[in-house]
């Protein structure tokens, strides 16, 4: 189901990184920046979470929280945010029900038939779990504008 801004999504529960079932969207803060990727482990991917993560110093006033997610499971997740010094949660949707949901499922990824992984993509959400931006890729080699994301993020 594709979302379009104002829309409500849906706060659905995935493992993170340290096997904890975790809200994908926080209640704690106003925001919450969802980044979905394609896997751990590649090189795009790590410059791009890292990049997020460097938002962390930026936003100290802001009220939002971030959390990756991708469909590799909560130990590859947890050996490469340790890997990668990553201060978010990394939140694994190995069955595939997030990444359909939220229309960002990307198939046969680097060639390989039948492979579903996510696509590259950023979301904001409320607190009232409600779309407020979005930039979905092309494809898994599309990066977000970094840079536009942080932007609208001390705009909120």
């Amino acid at each position: 189901m594709s979302f379009k801004i104002g829309d409500k999504v849906e706060n659905i529960q995935l493992y993170n990184q340290d096997k904890e079932i975790t809200d994908l969207i926080s209640d704690q803060t106003g925001f919450t920046l969802i980044a979905f990727f394609p896997g751990a482990f590649t090189s795009l991917c790590s410059i791009g979470m890292n990049q997020i993560d460097a938002y962390l110093d930026d936003l100290e006033d802001n009220k939002i929280t971030l959390v990756g997610v991708s469909v590799d499971s909560a130990f590859a997740l947890a050996h490469w945010k340790e890997q990668n010094n990553i201060r978010y949660n990394l939140l694994s949707d190995f069955d595939r029900k997030c990444v359909t949901k939220f229309d960002v499922a990307f198939n046969n990824l680097g060639g390989m038939e039948g492979y579903i992984s996510a696509n590259r993509a950023i979301m904001i959400v409320d607190k009232e779990c409600k779309l407020v931006y979005q930039s979905i890729g092309e494809n898994p080699g599309d990066e977000p504008d970094y840079g536009k994301i942080l932007e609208i993020i001390k705009s909120l």
